[in-house]
């Protein structure tokens, strides 16, 4: 009698939580940002953003990445030219993985684990 298989179950992959940014400036060396729960993290060109980005392209307060309900989300700040993430205006606050890209002006952001 032939063993009884048993059906494989639909695996949803889920990537894992970020644990840091690399920010590709337009000029210049990359900075890696740490993520702590419990922390804000804000991009623009003005000098109280914790991230300041000289980027013609980008606004004063351009975004922020705050951590929520067990997860990182971006926000943009209402910026003049929008955020992106993975290639798409971001239109709501939404949750951040590892591995996708945020576009602030020229200015890139690489979530890591």
């Amino acid at each position: 009698m032939p063993a009884a298989t048993t059906p494989r179950r639909a695996t949803k992959r889920v990537r894992a939580q970020p644990r840091e940014l690399v920010v590709h400036f337009q000029q210049g060396a990359p900075r890696v940002v740490s993520l702590h729960e419990g922390e804000r993290i804000t991009f623009g060109r003005h000098a109280s953003s914790t991230v300041v980005l000289d980027d013609p392209y980008a606004s004063d307060f351009h975004a922020r990445l705050e951590h929520l309900d067990g997860q990182w989300v971006l926000f943009d700040e209402g910026s003049t030219n929008g955020t992106f993430l993975n290639q798409v205006k971001l239109t709501a606050p939404t949750p951040l993985q590892a591995g996708d890209q945020v576009a602030i002006g020229r200015t890139t952001l690489e979530v890591r684990r």
